[in-house]
């Protein structure tokens, strides 16, 4: 029995860890049009802008983290993709979304602001279609994770007995 519930309790693990993934890249969708707007209509240092993002509840410790490395005295650039190992690596984040916010990083700063603004845009687009993909099977992979979580947990159970 105890197996059985371990078994269900990991399937609701994993469904909960999938709804997360798709709150973090909503999240960091609208967080890359605050930093388009920031951009585009703001004459703020880069600092003052990750300053405004980092009283987020999803992100707030990695802008944070950004904003410390830089005070370090690493780059934009270099402070943003250690951020991203150090504090979104451990997250429910997949490796192609954590890829897709070190990039939108290694762009900021390094062109005159039009080219930063399509830059997000791109990143906004490609991170759009990722939520879109993950939206789409959202019912049918939590119904599948938590099938399998009991499922699994039931057939151990009857292995074990």
């Amino acid at each position: 029995m105890l197996i059985s519930v371990s078994g269900g309790i990991y399937g609701f693990t994993l469904r909960n860890n999938y709804r997360k993934r798709i709150l973090y890249v909503e999240r960091f969708l609208l967080h890359l049009e605050e930093l388009k707007g920031n951009v585009a209509y703001n004459n703020e240092e880069i600092q003052e802008i990750l300053n405004n993002l980092s009283s987020d509840s999803y992100y707030g410790i990695f802008f944070k983290n950004i904003i410390k490395h830089m005070k370090e005295g690493q780059a934009l650039k270099d402070a943003w993709k250690i951020s991203v190992d150090e504090v979104l690596g451990p997250s429910v984040l997949t490796s192609k979304e954590l890829k897709i916010i070190t990039e939108v990083g290694g762009q900021l700063g390094e062109n005159h602001r039009e080219t930063q603004i399509r830059q997000i845009e791109f990143f906004q687009n490609k991170l759009s279609l990722l939520h879109l993909e993950l939206k789409k099977e959202e019912k049918e992979k939590c119904k599948l994770y938590t099938s399998l979580g009991i499922l699994g947990g039931v057939m151990v159970g009857i292995i074990l007995v």
